[in-house]
């Protein structure tokens, strides 16, 4: 290992980024390379980094531009504070001399900046996919003559990269990032350059907790999401009225409410309250995981812990109304759920799963399921993450010597 042995993390979308990071930090650890994190957000709280394993963490300076109220001088302070965005984050990186920086996104403003800088040094810039992502399985969207006119000017000539080359995850600079995904199922093209299908890390964990052993313990978990304010009133109603008559005509079930994060608790108690069911308990604050285990089906609209739930051997059930389905992307595709429309079809799907007969077809759809979407199930994705990275950074350095 050379004196350069600097991988720069960072994370437009902590949320999903971190739990990925905290997954194949310790596996580069054990190489010699040292990890640190550059915090893009001004003065933001960064108090459980640490916890993620990161080495070492810096922070960009403030970017203090006079607004304007006058129209014609809005683009030259949009001009103004990104060039200087530009230098903060630029300024921190040399320093630091990187051997590797690693992000979630590239369709990031910052995200632009370090790749670019990444390309002119020759330095390997990669692309961890941290979440469920649309459009990457689709043909790139051709941009119009003006946006390409905008992208030249800006990007290339002037060197400020205000405008994305395209809209497709992971395809901003395609002949130069490295792609680490999921598996070919997000990929419009997998036989672009520099692209790895390497599983989802923070799965690992999941596929270790799976058992092909069922005891009935006649429980139900039911994932809320923020449909009310993503979707309307409308549908959250109806949701949830299809969630009540299930609860009402199955009294031998016990359901547990457990509220998303982003939503208060109140919401679903305010509603709940009304009829009183003994059958019913209401959580936010509580660890999913352990729900999971003493639970005999998850339910939810469309929410990723339906994918956590199966992989830990949970059958799954989606809520989706009609006039919600043709507006969201489906990646369950009816292979490890059962999709349902109305509270009969909920209630015949709860029945039909807690059936010993459907087990052994759900075990064969769910292992199928996450080969296909997730690569394998072998709970090897953190190590084979981490092994793809030090090989992409070594045979950059193979590469980069013969060059010299």
């Amino acid at each position: 290992m050379t004196a350069k042995n600097v991988i720069i993390f960072v994370a437009p979308y902590r949320y999903l980024a971190f739990p990925y990071y905290k997954e194949i930090i310790p596996y580069l650890k054990h190489t010699g390379f040292k990890s640190v994190f550059l915090n893009l957000v001004y003065k933001d709280d960064i108090s459980q980094d640490l916890s993620i394993g990161f080495d070492e963490i810096y922070h960009i300076e403030n970017t203090n531009i006079v607004k304007t109220s006058n129209k014609n001088n809005k683009l030259l302070n949009i001009i103004q504070k990104i060039k200087q965005q530009k230098k903060n984050i630029l300024s921190i990186i040399k320093s630091l001399d990187p051997i590797a920086v690693i992000s979630s996104s590239d369709l990031t403003l910052n995200d632009r900046i370090i790749s670019r800088w990444c390309l002119k040094r020759k330095i390997p810039f990669m692309i961890l996919q941290a979440g469920i992502v649309e459009g990457t399985n689709k043909k790139l969207n051709r941009p119009t003559l003006k946006h390409r006119v905008l992208y030249c000017l800006f990007n290339k000539i002037l060197n400020i990269p205000i405008f994305r080359r395209q809209k497709i995850y992971g395809n901003e600079e395609i002949n130069h990032t490295h792609l680490l995904i999921w598996s070919k199922y997000f990929v419009f093209n997998e036989k672009r350059k520099n692209i790895y299908f390497i599983g989802n890390p923070t799965f690992d964990k999941l596929f270790l907790m799976f058992s092909d052993k069922r005891v009935i313990k006649n429980k139900v978990v039911i994932c809320t999401e923020n449909i009310d304010d993503i979707y309307g009133i409308d549908l959250f109603n109806k949701i949830v009225d299809i969630y009540i008559e299930a609860i009402r005509e199955l009294p031998n079930l016990f359901f547990i409410i457990k509220v998303h994060p982003r939503e208060p608790i109140e919401k679903y108690e305010s509603i709940f309250k009304q009829y009183q069911f003994p059958n019913v308990e209401i959580v936010k604050d509580v660890n999913l995981y352990d729900l999971f285990k003493e639970c005999d089906i998850q339910v939810s609209v469309k929410s990723g812990s339906s994918l956590e739930a199966a992989a830990m051997g949970i059958p799954v059930i989606t809520v989706v109304p009609p006039e919600l389905y043709n507006q969201m992307t489906d990646f369950f595709r009816g292979e490890i759920n059962i999709r349902v429309t109305s509270g009969e079809e909920f209630i015949e799907a709860i029945n039909k799963l807690l059936d010993y007969n459907y087990w052994a077809t759900f075990l064969q759809k769910r292992k199928k399921y996450f080969e296909n979407i997730m690569y394998s199930s072998d709970g090897q994705s953190s190590k084979r993450t981490a092994d793809t990275i030090i090989q992409i950074i070594e045979n950059n350095r193979k590469h980069f010597k013969k060059t010299v």
